[in-house]
């Protein structure tokens, strides 16, 4: 049993490194073109992290929906047993300070299949041990709608080259792509020709700053007039030359399979 855990837990350190990679060649990244976040700008954003060999590790960015769930994307809950799982709250340097909640549940959209490989319906809710203690630096959003051309913003942290200091928590403006505009300023990445996408799925970019919302974790949330709209699942940019959008799962989407999941639970 002892050698099994540490293998599980081996395992899934080498997919979530290996899925970092494939968001961008450079584990530098940051958002281009993003600014530092100031203290309680962002108050809804959460560290999703796991502890594991001695060392916290960054997953994924999330979102704070009520006193007891958050949002972010369903390929977070890959190879990762829930009494791995917390999150921190409440700071911009998660490495640093905030408040740790552990996870008692986390549930996937039905959907998902990561074999798929096109992330379609990567979308997942975690429920926390207790409630959050909102103040200035933790708060909740609301979800919302999304349409072409809209002015949004895309956050999330940046991860050093262990993958376990997220730091620092950063932002950028970015445009919400029509399909169309999404296919043709994908033209020249070979992600674009091999992953199809879906109804439940937007693209972001900034054509001033050549911003795809690029982020080297999944669940970085797009966010459109004060309301969560995206979760970030991958970018087209497959060269690391920052170009092209990037792909965010659509909320929207997924409102009703929300708000039943987490009225079921």
């Amino acid at each position: 049993m002892y050698f099994f855990k540490k293998f599980r837990l081996s395992l899934a350190l080498f997919f979530v490194h290996l899925w970092m990679l494939t968001w961008s060649l450079n584990p530098n990244d940051r958002i281009i073109g993003g600014k530092t976040a100031e203290p309680g700008q962002f108050p809804f954003i959460v560290s999703f992290q796991f502890y594991s060999n001695g060392f916290d590790h960054y997953i994924c960015d999330a979102c704070i929906l009520n006193k007891q769930w958050i949002l972010t994307a369903a390929q977070c809950f890959l190879f990762i047993q829930v009494d791995e799982m917390y999150i921190v709250a409440g700071t911009n340097q998660p490495h640093i300070d905030g408040i740790r909640y552990n996870v008692s549940k986390f549930i996937q959209y039905p959907e998902f299949n990561i074999s798929n490989t096109n992330y379609w319906h990567d979308i997942g809710l975690a429920k926390i041990d207790g409630e959050f203690e909102f103040t200035d630096t933790i708060a909740t959003i609301q979800t919302g709608e999304v349409s072409p051309n809209e002015s949004c913003t895309v956050v999330g942290w940046t991860v050093t080259n262990k993958y376990t200091d997220p730091s620092p928590l950063e932002y950028a403006e970015v445009t919400a792509l029509s399909t169309e505009d999404c296919l043709t300023l994908g033209e020249g990445s070979e992600i674009n020709d091999r992953i199809p996408r879906g109804p439940g799925q937007v693209c972001a970019f900034s054509p001033t700053t050549g911003v795809g919302g690029c982020c080297p974790g999944p669940g970085v949330p797009l966010m459109c007039n004060n309301t969560i709209v995206g979760l970030g699942t991958y970018s087209l940019d497959n060269l690391g030359l920052h170009r092209y959008p990037h792909v965010f799962t659509r909320v929207s989407y997924y409102s009703d399979w929300i708000q039943e999941t987490i009225g079921s639970h």
